[in-house]
């Protein structure tokens, strides 16, 4: 008997260390994207409020005649020059002070790249009058002439976080076509693809009322986000700059549907948008192409389908769509479309997952993790560690 255990024992055993050896051989090779994806799983750090001192290893450069952005980030390695990462943040109300932002600059270092992230100023503040996503192909410019301690001119990657996901494609797009060089790859998550598209949801969601945790409420939550954008970013193009324009938008901005209308409007235009804000999903809904039309100008960039005969400048620069099923506000599909329209022009790699939503970390299985680790260890290769 004891022989018999004795056998069983040594199996198991052999069983275990082949398992070990073969866990060894596809983890070890990507410690970098193992490090990058548990630091996303850290507690995201409050907002910064300002006057404040910058996070250890951070600095703030506001030079933008040379650095290409009034304001960017800059994370480095201190061993030297190092493989850079741009960020693109998404829709940031308070600008590169968002905790979400400083958190994934993090998370891109601890994988040992110098990391760079322009604020992108339409995102901060949809009325803001700069051209929408300048700065993203300016960077990369001041990247490529050696403007950044620490950041390597030819082994640039991109990673953008939805709509920003789109502004980097754009920006990209732009870079590469005046005769940008030493891009490598660009990860974009919960990146949209027509938000003419997306935004056929986000007008008939109903108002989300009380939080109840489900992803119900955050569709909801995220579509009022989304149209409160949408409706402030065609305020100026339609109704000109004016005291009462700006008191609408500081009403709006207040909160995603606010209590009280604002007092003090005169002008009837204006006055019936503040009722839209509030009107039920079916007259908003009604409202939506209007909307969107006034919004053209001032969106363009962040729908990869309206600049589609672009694209084929990104031949040679390996994509990765990363996006959430639970991502409230841009839906998976989206990805899909996105990744067809690629397709035609270069190499694109595509993860669906339960592991994200829009901006959000979840628990999944030890099988999707890999899948992550995988994906995101490619992107990394393709940059050029």
């Amino acid at each position: 008997m004891w022989p018999r255990f004795l056998r069983l024992g040594l199996l198991l055993a052999v069983l275990l260390l082949f398992v070990g050896a073969v866990g060894a051989f596809i983890v070890v090779p990507r410690v970098p994207a193992v490090r990058c994806l548990l630091a996303f799983q850290d507690s995201v750090p409050d907002d910064l409020e300002k006057p404040y001192e910058a996070p250890a290893g951070l600095r703030m450069l506001e030079d933008p005649a040379r650095y290409g952005a009034k304001r960017v980030w800059l994370l480095r390695q201190e061993s030297g020059p190092a493989p850079t990462m741009l960020f693109v943040h998404g829709v940031a109300p308070v600008g590169l002070e968002d905790g979400r932002i400083v958190h994934a600059l993090k998370a891109f270092a601890r994988a040992g790249f110098t990391v760079i992230a322009p604020e992108l100023p339409t995102l901060v503040d949809p009325l803001d009058p700069a051209p929408v996503g300048r700065g993203v192909a300016q960077v990369l410019q001041a990247i490529s002439r050696g403007a950044f301690e620490g950041a390597h001119p030819k082994r640039i990657g991109v990673v953008g976080i939805s709509v920003g996901g789109a502004l980097a494609l754009k920006g990209c797009v732009e870079y590469v076509a005046a005769g940008g060089s030493g891009l490598r790859a660009i990860l974009a998550i919960g990146a949209p693809d027509d938000m003419l598209r997306t935004s056929v949801a986000w007008f008939a969601d109903e108002d989300a009322g009380p939080d109840d945790g489900t992803l119900r409420w955050e569709r909801a939550h995220a579509a009022e986000f989304a149209r409160s954008y949408l409706i402030r970013a065609g305020l100026i193009p339609t109704f000109g700059d004016d005291p009462e324009v700006r008191k609408l938008a500081a009403w709006m901005e207040a909160g995603d549907v606010p209590e009280k209308p604002p007092e003090g409007l005169t002008r009837p235009e204006l006055v019936e948008l503040a009722t839209l804000v509030k009107a039920r999903a079916a007259e908003r809904a009604k409202a939506r192409e209007q909307v969107m039309t006034r919004a053209a100008p001032r969106i363009e960039g962040l729908s990869p389908a309206l600049w589609d005969d672009e694209l084929h400048n990104l031949r040679g620069v390996a994509v990765f769509l990363l996006h959430g099923h639970g991502d409230p506000l841009v839906p998976v599909e989206e990805a899909r479309h996105l990744a067809r329209r690629l397709r035609r022009h270069t190499v694109v790699s595509v993860l669906e997952s339960h592991m994200v939503g829009h901006t959000s970390v979840e628990e999944v299985s030890v099988g999707e993790r890999l899948d992550h680790v995988i994906q995101m260890d490619d992107f990394f290769d393709m940059i050029g560690r």
